[in-house]
């Protein structure tokens, strides 16, 4: 894995893909860490290689998880789907926003980051608030989004609210406190294979 600062380089710059992205080409998959500026601010990305013939994988992760949290889930995808991650203004390793942002300035983030890493177009995963994001992306940039993916996510307000007992269950501090209590409730919470299984939880 590599760390260094990075310059842009995306295709209106130099015409090559970033510098980032230039060192995780390699076979077998390789992972590069850096940073670069994109939107005006500075961003830890990573990025696994791929098959330069694959549109990238991009992930958005959800409120204040930084980058590894989805390390296992970039192991278990198909070694040939290239993968890029980074940490959201001031989490992680990226810097800290000088006011607050919101939806309507990180998609343009998101554009200026797929230019310096060389991308026309990516698949997007967004992840609960990273899957707000992402649809947002997708309705301001839709040629530059071939698929989009939504786990545990919403459309926002015009929605159909969950169960109240299980919103009632998520907003209780234990359930990321006590191991067996989120085991307890898992079932509830997360449905499919998880109501057999507690321990296959995310």
């Amino acid at each position: 894995m590599t760390a260094e600062p990075l310059q842009p380089g995306g295709p209106g710059k130099s015409g090559r893909a970033g510098r980032l992205r230039a060192l995780a080409i390699s076979s077998p998959p390789r992972t590069a860490t850096g940073t670069l500026m994109a939107g005006g601010r500075r961003l830890r990305v990573t990025v696994r290689s791929g098959n330069p013939k694959w549109p990238p994988l991009v992930l958005c992760n959800g409120i204040g998880a930084p980058l590894e949290l989805l390390e296992p889930f970039v192991n278990a995808l198909n070694p040939e789907r290239e993968v890029v991650r980074f940490d959201m203004p001031g989490i992680g390793g990226s810097q800290p926003p000088v006011v607050p942002y919101h939806l309507a300035t990180l998609a343009p983030l998101m554009s200026d980051l797929l230019d310096q890493l060389g991308y026309q177009q990516a698949d997007i995963l967004g992840i609960s608030w990273g899957g707000a994001l992402a649809q947002h992306f997708a309705v301001l940039r839709p040629e530059r989004v071939r698929r989009l993916v939504l786990v545990a996510s919403s459309p926002g307000g015009l929605m159909v609210p969950g169960h109240p007992r299980a919103l009632l269950r998520m907003l209780w501090p234990w359930r990321n406190r006590d191991h067996g209590y989120a085991a307890r409730i898992a079932g509830e919470l997360y449905g499919g294979s998880v109501r057999d299984n507690p321990a296959a939880r995310p």
